[in-house]
């Protein structure tokens, strides 16, 4: 194919309407802990969630994305979380109560304080 055949139908091609795909204009939002394999997307596109290893989907979360608007707008919907699998991750709350605080302060001082037989005297 000639070069300037080739130039001309890539100048046709944008310049028609609807001759291009309605991308979305967003990549989709970042997800802590999870991954995704296109690079870009149109809308419409729908999206697995997929958590890394060692992570799994929280109950609530949806399994999928969708990118979803018109032509002058798009967005994300269906945002998947996803959380850590591991034995000691638990979901407390920020602030803890005034009786956890209270334990955690004896617990600690417990912790700092040595048994004199333990100490290494010289």
């Amino acid at each position: 194919m000639e070069p300037r055949v080739l130039v001309w139908g890539v100048i046709t091609l944008i310049m028609v309407p609807g001759g291009e795909a309605e991308l979305c204009d967003d990549d989709p939002p970042e997800i802590t802990h999870a991954t995704f394999k296109a690079l870009a997307y149109k809308k419409g596109t729908t999206l697995n969630c997929e958590c890394k290893r060692g992570y799994r989907r929280i109950k609530s979360g949806s399994p999928y994305m969708l990118c979803t608007g018109n032509s002058s707008h798009s967005s994300w919907d269906n945002k998947c979380q996803c959380m850590s699998t591991a034995p000691w991750h638990t979901t407390r709350g920020v602030t803890p109560q005034p009786e956890e605080q209270k334990e955690r302060k004896i617990t600690e001082m417990q912790n700092q304080v040595q048994p004199v037989d333990q100490v290494s005297l010289p």
